[in-house]
């Protein structure tokens, strides 16, 4: 049967009845979400970077956006990607 949807496939979970994002572009509540635990707390997001500022210097810091900006320029796409968030 060529119509038939393989439900082992992770796309057949979705439910593609429902919209996903309405005019204005933002997730329609309700609807599937690429991300469905959703966004971390802001409290979660500022436990995470005081970790980051405790282990990676300004320095250490600076010396990985410089290499980053290196490889980006010598083609890297994960680097121009990175640098890009």
């Amino acid at each position: 049967m060529a119509d038939a949807i393989d439900s082992s496939s992770p796309a057949s979970s979705v439910d593609h009845s429902q919209p996903v994002r309405n005019k204005k572009g933002h997730w329609v509540k309700g609807g599937p979400s690429p991300n469905p635990k959703g966004r971390p707390s802001i409290a979660k997001e500022r436990e995470y970077l005081k970790t980051l500022r405790e282990v990676v210097t300004l320095d250490e810091w600076r010396k990985i956006a410089e290499k980053a900006v290196q490889q980006a320029k010598l083609g890297n796409r994960y680097a121009r990607d990175w640098l890009s968030r």
